[in-house]
């Protein structure tokens, strides 16, 4: 049955390829076809009796599994955790297991059971031993408490890669998915876009500098309303919920859905915290706020495999 549906996507995404189409009718280019989802979750009905790892100690297999078939069928639900610095981290898997949900389960697959995971870029991230030992461990993140899959997840990407917010932070010890070991600059989300998809990728702004550009709510306007991808957010802390620890340093990410301007405010739809939200904001506020943004236009014809027995999604 597995082969069958690996046949059929193949056929499927050759068609859309020769067509032109990008592979789903949603004009988002956001989420994959149903048949990539069928046969992802067929990959994770196949983990029925999952051994242990022994690279993570401290994963209970049930609940991995759990994670990562909540991850497939309802992508929203992903979850940074509450007091992390794991957005940027979250907004990737959140991307990714609605792109390409065969890779995202061939990848977290490779890295449960080899304690590796082999990037598009042709780098391999090993984690250390602490981020091994600690995954599955992490207390008071709410839900992420009960998601050893995102914790693993969460602490290799985090642990590979580095940026110059992280210099004074720069080996794992407990606690410092709170600090700023975990925080993201946006050259960091850029690299890591990169090494996970296939496509174009652009990126404005003044990083942690106050955006000093007042038209770029007008510039995410119009590439909603003329393309097809993705735009990503860096702002500062407006959009973290209530509770969360204040930073000095802006790193906050979230996936901008819609932005409209209605009279003195701006109407945003965005995913952020495991769930599609609104908000209105002044346009001071929104342009105060706004510290940068990423947008992403997969690339169709790089999902085409020569060989779906292999691998579904990019070739790694």
């Amino acid at each position: 049955m597995r082969r069958f549906l690996i046949l059929m996507l193949f056929i499927v995404l050759v068609l859309q390829g020769i067509a032109g189409l990008p592979p789903d009718k949603d004009p988002k280019l956001r989420k994959s076809t149903t048949l990539a989802r069928s046969v992802a979750l067929s990959m994770i009905d196949d983990l029925q009796g999952l051994n242990a790892s022994e690279y993570w100690p401290a994963i209970d297999p049930e609940l991995f599994v759990r994670n990562l078939r909540l991850n497939v069928t309802t992508p929203d639900s992903i979850h940074q955790g509450n007091r992390t610095n794991f957005c940027g981290y979250a907004v990737v898997t959140y991307l990714y297991a609605q792109m390409d949900p065969v890779g995202y389960v061939t990848d977290m697959l490779e890295l449960y059971k080899r304690g590796e995971l082999h990037l598009k870029n042709q780098k391999v991230a090993v984690p250390p031993p602490a981020i091994r030992r600690a995954a599955g461990t992490l207390q008071n993140k709410g839900v992420l408490v009960s998601r050893p899959a995102d914790q693993m997840w969460f602490l290799t990407l985090a642990a590979h890669f580095r940026g110059f917010i992280n210099v004074f932070n720069r080996w794992f010890d407990k606690g410092d998915e709170n600090r700023l070991w975990a925080a993201m600059e946006q050259g960091k989300l850029n690299r890591l876009l990169q090494s996970i998809f296939y496509g174009d990728l652009r990126s404005k702004g003044k990083g942690i500098i106050i955006n000093s550009n007042s038209n770029m709510a007008g510039s995410i306007m119009q590439y909603l309303n003329t393309s097809s991808g993705t735009v990503i957010l860096y702002a500062d802390e407006t959009f973290r919920t209530k509770g969360e620890k204040k930073h000095w340093v802006p790193h906050h990410y979230l996936v901008i859905e819609d932005l409209k301007l209605r009279g003195d405010k701006y109407q945003i739809t965005y995913w952020d915290y495991g769930a599609v939200k609104q908000l209105a904001l002044k346009k001071k506020i929104f342009e105060r706020a706004a510290r940068g943004y990423t947008t992403l236009d997969l690339n169709p014809m790089a999902y085409n495999q020569t060989d779906p027995a292999q691998s579904i999604g990019p070739a790694r």
